[in-house]
Parts: C-alpha cells; structure tokens; sequence
C-alpha cells in the first residue's frame, strides 16, 4: 500500500492476547472499536488466500488489474 500511494507510515503489529482483550473489554464502551479488533484478529488468524483461476477460467475477457494500478486510478 505505501508503494501504491506514495505514503509512508510505520507498520505496527498488535499481539493477538492484546487485540482480544481489546475487542471484549471496548464491546460497550466502544463497540466500533471493539469490531476493528475482532476484525484484525480473523484476519491475522484466518487463511484469506484467494486462487483467481477458477474465474479467469469462468470470464477470460474480464480486464485483470492489479493492486497498485486500482489504487491509483482510485486515488487519481
């Protein structure tokens, strides 16, 4: 993403323990907050691999853009 946009920022990483704690303790007071939590956690813990074979096979004339071409023309 920074290469994409041209902007840089500092990469942190929040300990799972953490981020769970976070996502209950933040559930009344900031249920937002507390979603973003949950959020992280399936993403840091759950296989979001995505094979593009079956539909290129099922749509050969689809255009394929890649990610820092679609965030520039979304960012232009």
């Amino acid at each position: 993403m920074q290469q994409a946009t041209g902007r840089r920022g500092a990469v942190r990483h929040i300990p799972r323990p953490a981020l769970h704690t976070l996502a209950i303790a933040a559930a009344r007071l900031k249920p937002a907050l507390a979603r973003q939590a949950r959020a992280a956690l399936a993403m840091d813990t759950i296989n979001m691999t995505f094979d593009p074979a079956p539909a290129r096979k099922a749509f050969p004339d689809l255009p394929n853009t890649d990610m820092p071409t679609a965030l520039k023309e979304l960012l232009a």
